[in-house]
C-alpha cells in the first residue's frame, strides 16, 4: 500500500510460494441438513472439518440465502442463531489451515413447518438471434405466491460461451458473437429463501435468413374431455414463409394427437378425462423456407369435472291461487367452464304439501305451480334435479310458502327510481325513464308521470302506464321537474322527481340536415316471431350542404328493448316476447327517435312509430329418452316433461296422447307422464311394433305444429326370435359378475378372401325388467355387469335386439329375451338329498330330499336320478321322497343318485347321495346280473342272460343278433330279423353342380326306409313330408361362396347312415334377405314374414306367395319392411316366396319353407316309437328295444329290462293307451296308467328326436 504527499492510496499485492508445497488442502464440513422449528436455537456443527498435516487455524461462516439471521460466535467452528419462521436458509464454512489452504463445505437450514410457497421461475421464451445481434432475456415473469423474488441468478450451462451484462438482474443481455445453441438457467430465491429454476434455449444462426417465430397461442383452461383448438396460425417469418408446423406433447396424460394433426398449423383434439387439476404441456415448432426453426410452448390446464353445487334458496312466499315461477338454473353454481349450456336433464318433483299443478317450458328449466287452496299458512317443498354435460348429478330443494291473502306480510313498497337530473337537447321531446325502479317482494304493474313544475306547456305523457319509458312534447326551454309515481302488484305506491332542463338545439346554419326515422307502420302478424329483429332506417335522412357524421337512436315509449347499435343509420330492435295481451286490435306501439349531427354540428330529429301484433309461437312436443323396446302386457310410463314453449311468459298446458298404428295400447292417464298399459303378445307373434303421437297445447291455445311420433316395439318375454339366441335362463347372487353371451342359429358366413361376416353388427343388449343395471358391456354377443345388492328375489329380463336404421328411425328386426334370476348373498336355494347309507342288494331303500329349501321362493320340482354303480329302478324319481330297488350284485359297490329341486323361478340346486350294496350270494341269482338263475339261460355268466335267436350264444356276444345271417356290422338293422337292406335317398333338387345366386339353397329329395328314419342335410334336420309320411324331405341350407358341398345323412333306429352328396356353386348374393319366423310347427301354424333390403336400390314392390302354388297372395306398394302374418292350418310342406322389385326394375325371386304338422302327426309317431319298443320287449329281443332308448339313457334302462324281461309281457299287457301331456316337433311328454296293487298309476314317458331326426325315448 502507497500513499502520495496528498493522501492518495494504491494497493497491489504478491504471492510468494514455497518452490515445493506439499500441504495438504483441509477437509471443510459444516455438518448434516437440518430441519429446526421457528423459535428454536439452531446450533450449527463444522468440528467434524480436519487437516491431515495440520491444523485448522480459522473457521468463518457466511448466509448465503434466506432471511438473515444474527449468528453467535461465526468465527467458531459452531455459532448458534434464532430460527424464523417458513424460511430455508443456506450457510457456507470456509476453513484455512497452518499453511494458508482454504475449503468450503455447505448447509440447508429449514423451518420444521414451512408453508412458505415456493417462488415460480420463467426464463422467458426461447430465442433466435442472428449472429452479432444483442440477445435480451427476460426473467421479470417470475413470481412468488406468498412474498417476493429477492434474487435472480443467471448461469450458462451449455453451447458458446456468452458473457452477460448483469447475472443477477431479472433481464440481463449478451452479444451473440459465435452460432450454436445455448442454454442458460435462471435461479429465483424468495423472500424466505426458497429456489427454483427455469431454462431458456437461445438459437444464434449465421447471419442471412431470419428464423421464424413461433407462437403456440396463449395458455388455455378446459374443463376434461372437452376441445381445445391448438393456433399456431400467428407465427410467422419476417423474410419468408412457414414451411411446416411440428405440435408435441411435452407432459402431462397422453393426449391423441394424429400425425396428421401435429403437422397442422391449427385443429382441435379432446382433452382426457382427469381425477384433479392437471397441466399438461404442449410444443409447436416452426421451421421456414430456409430451413431455421423456432419453438414455443403452451400450457393448458385441464380442470377435473366437479358436479353442480346447489345454491341456498331464500323461501318464497306467494297467495294460494296464485302462479309462481321457480327456475332451476338460478338455483346451482358451477364451474365457468361449463359454459351456457352446463344444465341438462331437469327433474322436477314435488316432495311435501297438497298437491301444485306444474306447467313446464324451455326443457324443464323452468317449472310454471298453480298454488293451490289452502285453509292455513301452508309450506310446498319441491326438489329440482340436474345433471351436467358429463352427467353428474346435483339436486336442490325450494319451498313455496303458500298463505291466504290476508296472511301475507306486509308489503315492501316499490321503489320508485326517476333517474338523474339531466339535459335533453332533443327539439321537442322530454324522454324519461323509470327503468331501474324495482320492488322486492313482487312486481310492478303500473308507471305514472306527471309534470311538478315547469316553465311553459307540457303535452300529456303517453298512457302505456305498464313501460317504464315515456315522453312527452314541450316548447319552452328550462328546467321540467317530472314526477314518477310507480305501483305493485299489491297497491304498493312509491314516487321519485327528476328535473330535465330542456336545452333544445339550434341550427347555426340555414341548411341543417334533415332527419329521416323512417315510415310509421304496423307490422302484419305473419312476419313476427320469437327473436326476430325489427328494422330502424335512418338512411335517408340527407344533408344538403355537407354530410352527417353522427346518428343516434333512442326510445321515446313502449315496452323496453335493446336497441342493437344506436349510433349507426340503420339498427334494429328485438320486441318483447308473446304474452297474450297483444291481439291484431290491440298491438304493441314502440316510439323510437333519431337524432342527425352534420359536419357543421347542426342537428336535426325524426321520430317513428312501430306498432307490431305478436304472434304466439307454436310450443314443441318432444319424448324424453323413451327406450325403444318395452315387455308386452307391461305398464310403461311416457314422459313428454321435455316439450317446451319458446315464449318466455307461455308453458304447455295439456297433452294429447294417441295411438296411430300397432296393437292396441290404453292410455291410463293425459298427464305429461302418462302410465301406459302394453297388450300381451303372444310367443309366436311375440315382437310387435307401437306408433305413439303426442300433440300439446300452449296457455294461449297454440297447438304443435306437428305431433311428435315415438315408434317403439314390445315384445313377449318369452318370445325365441328366428336367427339368434340370448342364451338360458340363469340365476345369480347379489354382487357376482354376469356375462350372458348369445349366438346365431346359422354359423357366420366366411371365405378366405372377405373373412366372415360380422353377425354382431347392430347388436344391443336392453334392459327389459327389474331395477337398472348398470351395464359394463352392451354391444355384440356378450352382456355384463355385475348383480347389484338385493334383499329379496328379482328378475331381470335382457334383450338380445337386433337394431337397424331405417327411414331416420331405428328398428328393432329381431330380438331375444332372457331372464336372469337374482337372489341375495348367503343362503339361497339348497337340495338336500339325506345322509349316505349302506343296505344289502335287492332292497328297497327310500331317498328322502325333503329338508331341502329355499328362503327366497317355493320348490316345485323333485328329479332324482342315478350317477354312478350298478343300475337301481327309482320308483317316484319326481318326488321329494322316492324308493330304489336295489340290484342283484355279484361283489359289494357303490350307488349315487343325484337329486335336483327347482324353484318357482326355475332356479336349480342339486344334491348326491351314497348307498353301498352288499351281496347276497344265497338268493338264486349266482352270476348276480339280476336275472334269477329260473330266467338266465346263462346263470354262470354276469354278462348273458338272453339269446333271442336262439343260436346258443348270448345277445351280448352274439355276432349276428336277429339270426337273419347278416353279421351286425353289415346289417344296417342288426337287432330286426325282418330288415336288411340300407334305406335309399335321392335329390331331386337342385342339381349337381348347379350355380346358385344367393345364400341360401334349397335342397328336396324323397327317402325309401322305414318311417323311423331320421333325415338331415349338411347337418340340418330336415323337414319330413309326403303322401307316405317321412317319403319326402326338404332342408333350406346356407352357402358360402364358392363350390359347397351339400350331404344328405339318412339315420336308422340302429344307428347306422347312409349319404349322397352333390355340389352347388354360389355365384352371387341377394340384397333382399326374407325372413320367416317358424319354419315348422304344429297347425294352425301362425307365421310372421319379414323383408329386409340390404342394398343400395329401393323397394318398389313386393308380390307374396304364401303357400308357394304359384298364386299372389298379397301386393305391397309401400311400408315393405313391415312383419306379414299369415296362418297355414293344413298340413303340408310349403314354399312361401316373395317377387321382389327393386326402383331399377331388378326382380328378386326368395323362398323359404315351412312345414305345417297337425299334433296328431306327431302322436301318431309316438305311438309308433312306443309300440315298437313293447313289441321287442314282447318277443324277448332287448337289442331292438333298446334301439328305441336315446343313447344317454340306453345302459339304464338295459338293465331295467334285463331285470324285468320275463315279466314284461304282464306289464305291457297292463298299460293304458297313450294319454298326450304335452306335444311339439322335437319333444314330447305323454303318459300311460297302470294299475299296481288295485290302484291306478301314472307314467309319463318322454320323447326327443336327436340330432340326426330319429325320434328316441328319454325318459318313462
Amino acid at each position: 500500500t502507497v500513499i502520495d504527499d496528498s493522501g492518495a492510496v494504491t494497493r497491489d499485492g504478491v504471492l510468494v510460494r514455497s518452490a515445493v508445497n506439499t500441504n495438504q488442502a483441509p477437509v471443510a464440513d459444516a455438518g448434516v441438513d437440518q430441519i429446526i422449528a421457528a423459535g428454536e436455537t439452531v446450533q450449527l456443527d463444522g468440528s467434524a472439518s480436519s487437516d491431515a498435516d495440520g491444523a485448522i487455524v480459522r473457521y468463518i461462516w457466511t448466509q448465503n440465502r434466506g432471511p438473515s439471521v444474527v449468528l453467535q460466535d461465526n468465527r467458531t467452528a459452531t455459532p448458534s442463531f434464532t430460527m424464523p419462521t417458513n424460511a430455508e436458509l443456506a450457510f457456507t464454512l470456509t476453513v484455512i489451515d497452518d499453511s494458508g489452504a482454504v475449503t468450503r463445505d455447505g448447509v440447508l437450514v429449514r423451518s420444521a413447518v414451512n408453508t412458505n410457497q415456493p417462488p415460480v421461475a420463467d426464463a422467458g421464451p426461447d430465442l433466435v438471434v442472428i449472429e452479432g445481434e444483442m440477445a435480451q432475456l427476460d426473467g421479470s415473469a417470475s413470481s412468488d405466491p406468498d412474498g417476493e423474488i429477492s434474487r435472480f441468478i443467471w448461469s450458462q450451462r451449455s453451447g458458446p460461451t456468452v458473457q452477460l451484462n448483469d447475472k443477477n438482474s431479472a433481464t440481463p443481455n449478451f452479444v451473440a458473437t459465435t452460432a450454436g445453441d445455448i442454454l442458460l438457467r435462471l435461479i429465483v430465491e424468495d423472500d424466505r429463501g426458497t429456489r427454483v429454476t427455469d431454462d431458456v434455449h437461445i438459437t444464434v444462426q449465421v447471419g442471412g435468413n431470419s428464423p421464424p417465430i413461433a407462437d403456440a397461442g396463449p395458455d388455455a383452461t378446459h374443463l376434461e374431455t372437452r376441445y381445445h383448438q391448438f393456433n399456431g396460425r400467428s407465427s410467422s417469418d419476417s423474410d419468408g414463409s412457414i414451411a411446416s408446423y411440428l405440435w408435441e406433447q411435452i407432459s402431462g396424460p397422453t393426449v391423441n394427437i394424429s400425425a396428421a394433426n401435429a403437422s397442422r398449423s391449427i385443429f382441435s383434439v379432446n382433452m382426457p378425462e382427469v381425477d384433479q387439476d392437471t397441466e399438461l404441456r404442449f410444443r409447436l415448432t416452426v421451421t421456414d423456407d430456409g430451413g431455421l426453426s423456432s419453438s414455443d410452448e403452451i400450457v393448458v390446464l385441464v380442470l377435473d369435472n366437479l358436479p353442480p353445487q346447489p345454491l341456498a334458496i331464500d323461501e318464497i312466499t306467494i297467495v294460494e291461487g296464485s302462479y309462481h315461477v321457480l327456475d332451476a338454473s338460478q338455483y346451482f353454481s358451477f364451474q365457468p367452464e361449463d359454459g351456457f349450456w352446463s344444465l341438462t336433464g331437469y327433474q322436477w318433483r314435488q316432495i311435501s304439501g297438497p298437491p301444485a299443478i306444474l306447467q313446464y317450458r324451455q326443457y324443464r328449466e323452468q317449472v310454471r305451480i298453480l298454488a293451490p287452496e289452502v285453509d292455513v299458512a301452508t309450506d310446498l317443498i319441491f326438489e329440482v334435479g340436474v345433471e351436467d354435460r358429463f352427467g353428474l348429478p346435483a339436486t336442490n330443494t325450494v319451498t313455496v310458502h303458500v298463505v291466504n291473502p290476508e296472511d301475507l306480510p306486509p308489503n315492501n313498497p316499490p321503489v320508485a327510481v326517476a333517474g338523474e337530473d339531466r339535459i335533453s337537447s332533443s327539439k321537442y321531446f322530454l324522454i324519461v325513464d323509470g327503468t331501474n325502479s324495482h320492488d322486492i317482494d313482487g312486481e310492478i304493474v303500473s308507471y305514472e308521470w306527471s309534470v311538478i313544475d315547469s316553465p311553459g306547456y307540457v303535452g300529456s305523457f303517453r298512457g302505456d302506464s305498464q313501460y317504464p319509458i315515456n315522453h312527452a312534447s314541450v316548447y319552452e326551454p328550462g328546467d321540467y321537474t317530472l314526477r314518477l309515481t310507480v305501483t305493485d302488484d299489491r297497491g304498493g305506491v312509491s314516487t321519485d322527481d327528476v328535473i330535465v332542463n330542456f336545452n333544445p338545439y339550434t341550427s347555426s346554419t340555414d341548411n341543417p340536415p334533415d332527419a329521416d326515422a323512417g315510415t310509421h307502420y304496423k307490422t302484419p302478424l305473419r312476419y313476427w316471431q320469437l327473436d326476430d329483429s325489427l328494422r330502424l332506417d335512418g338512411s335517408d335522412s340527407a344533408d344538403a350542404n355537407g354530410s352527417i357524421v353522427s346518428f343516434q337512436w333512442q326510445q321515446l315509449s313502449g315496452p323496453t328493448v335493446d336497441i342493437a347499435n344506436p349510433d349507426s343509420s340503420v339498427t334494429s330492435f328485438i320486441p318483447q316476447p308473446f304474452d297474450g295481451s297483444a291481439t291484431s286490435s290491440n298491438p304493441i306501439e314502440y316510439r323510437f327517435l333519431l337524432m342527425v349531427t352534420d359536419d357543421e354540428g347542426d342537428k336535426d330529429e325524426s321520430f317513428v312509430r312501430r306498432q307490431i301484433y305478436l304472434v304466439n309461437s307454436e310450443p314443441t312436443a318432444n319424448f324424453n329418452h323413451q327406450p325403444i323396446l318395452s315387455l308386452a302386457d307391461s305398464v310403461i310410463q311416457l314422459d313428454a316433461s321435455s316439450s317446451y314453449d319458446r315464449d318466455p311468459n307461455d308453458y304447455i298446458s295439456s297433452y294429447r296422447w294417441s295411438q296411430y298404428y300397432g296393437p292396441t295400447v290404453t292410455f291410463l292417464d293425459n298427464s305429461v307422464q302418462p302410465r301406459v298399459q302394453l297388450p300381451d303378445r303372444n310367443t309366436v307373434s311375440g315382437l310387435a311394433s307401437v306408433g305413439i303421437e303426442l300433440s300439446v297445447t300452449d296457455l294461449y291455445g297454440a297447438d304443435t305444429r306437428f305431433p311428435e311420433t315415438l315408434p317403439f316395439w314390445i315384445v313377449s318375454p318369452d318370445y325365441q326370435a328366428a336367427l339368434f339366441t340370448a342364451g338360458d335362463d340363469i340365476y345369480v347372487q347379489a354382487g357376482s359378475q354376469v356375462t350372458i353371451t348369445g349366438e346365431p342359429y346359422v354359423p357366420a358366413e366366411c371365405n378366405p378372401i372377405t373373412g366372415c361376416v360380422d353377425d354382431s353388427a347392430g347388436l344391443h343388449w336392453l334392459q327389459l325388467a327389474g331395477p337398472p343395471i348398470e351395464l359394463m358391456q352392451s354391444r355384440g354377443w356378450s352382456l355384463s355387469f355385475t348383480a347389484p345388492p338385493v334383499t329379496e328375489r328379482v328378475e331381470l329380463i335382457f334383450g338380445l335386439t337386433k337394431i337397424v336404421s331405417a327411414f331416420n328411425n331405428r328398428a328393432v328386426t329381431e330380438v331375444d329375451p332372457v331372464k336372469v334370476y337374482l337372489v341375495p348373498q348367503g343362503a339361497a336355494l339348497t337340495a338336500d338329498a339325506g345322509l349316505d347309507q349302506e343296505s344289502p342288494e335287492k332292497n328297497l331303500v327310500t331317498l328322502d330330499g325333503s329338508g331341502s329349501y329355499d328362503p327366497h321362493g317355493v320348490i316345485e320340482q323333485f328329479h332324482w336320478i342315478q350317477l354312478e354303480g350298478p343300475q337301481a329302478l327309482l320308483t317316484k324319481p319326481h318326488e321329494a321322497i322316492t324308493e330304489v330297488a336295489l340290484p342283484a350284485l355279484a361283489v359289494e359297490a357303490d350307488l349315487v343318485f343325484q337329486l335336483t329341486v327347482a324353484n318357482d323361478w326355475e332356479m336349480e340346486a342339486v344334491d348326491t347321495v351314497r348307498i353301498r350294496v352288499t351281496p347276497d350270494l344265497t338268493d338264486g341269482d349266482i352270476d348276480a346280473d339280476g336275472v334269477s338263475d329260473d330266467n338266465d339261460l346263462f346263470p354262470n355268466n354276469p354278462s348273458e342272460a338272453y339269446d333271442f335267436d336262439d343260436d346258443g350264444i348270448g345277445d351280448i356276444g352274439d355276432n349276428d343278433r336277429d339270426g337273419d345271417g347278416v353279421e351286425n356290422d353289415l346289417d344296417y338293422y342288426p337287432n330286426d330279423p325282418q330288415r336288411q337292406n340300407p334305406p335309399q335317398i335321392d335329390i331331386t333338387e337342385p342339381m349337381n353342380g348347379a350355380d346358385i345366386e344367393s345364400g341360401y339353397v334349397i335342397v328336396k329329395g324323397t327317402l325309401d326306409g322305414p318311417a323311423s328314419i331320421g333325415a338331415t342335410v349338411n347337418g340340418i334336420v330336415a323337414e319330413r313330408g309326403g303322401e307316405l309320411y317321412g317319403s319326402e324331405f326338404v332342408a333350406r341350407i346356407p352357402l358360402a361362396v364358392g363350390a359347397n358341398e351339400i350331404e344328405v345323412l339318412a339315420t336308422t333306429l340302429s344307428r347306422q347312415q347312409v349319404s349322397q352328396t352333390l355340389t352347388v356353386n354360389r355365384v352371387g348374393s341377394n340384397p333382399i334377405r326374407f325372413f320367416v319366423s317358424e319354419s315348422s310347427g304344429l297347425t294352425p301354424l301362425e307365421n310372421r314374414l319379414s323383408l329386409v333390403n340390404e342394398g343400395e336400390s329401393p323397394i318398389t314392390q313386393v308380390d307374396i306367395d304364401y303357400e308357394g302354388d304359384g298364386a299372389i297372395d298379397e301386393t305391397l306398394v309401400d311400408d315393405f319392411e313391415r312383419d306379414l302374418l299369415y296362418v297355414y292350418e293344413t298340413e303340408g310342406i310349403y314354399y312361401p316366396t316373395a317377387i321382389v322389385t327393386d326402383v331399377d326394375g331388378v326382380q328378386y325371386t326368395l323362398t323359404q319353407v315351412v312345414n305345417a304338422i297337425p299334433e296328431m302327426r306327431i302322436l301318431a309317431q309316438l305311438e309308433d316309437h312306443w309300440s315298437g319298443m313293447n313289441n321287442a320287449l314282447n318277443d324277448g329281443n332287448l337289442g331292438l328295444a333298446l334301439e328305441h332308448i336315446a343313447a344317454s339313457h340306453s345302459e339304464k334302462f338295459s338293465r331295467q329290462f334285463t331285470y324285468l324281461m320275463p315279466r314284461m309281457p304282464e306289464i305291457i299287457a297292463s298299460y293304458s293307451s297313450l294319454y298326450v301331456e304335452s306335444l311339439s316337433l322335437d319333444h314330447s311328454f305323454v303318459h300311460v296308467v297302470r294299475t299296481i296293487d288295485g290302484e291306478n298309476r301314472v307314467f309319463t314317458v318322454g320323447f326327443n328326436q336327436d340330432i340326426f331326426g330319429v325320434w328316441r325315448i328319454i325318459s318313462m
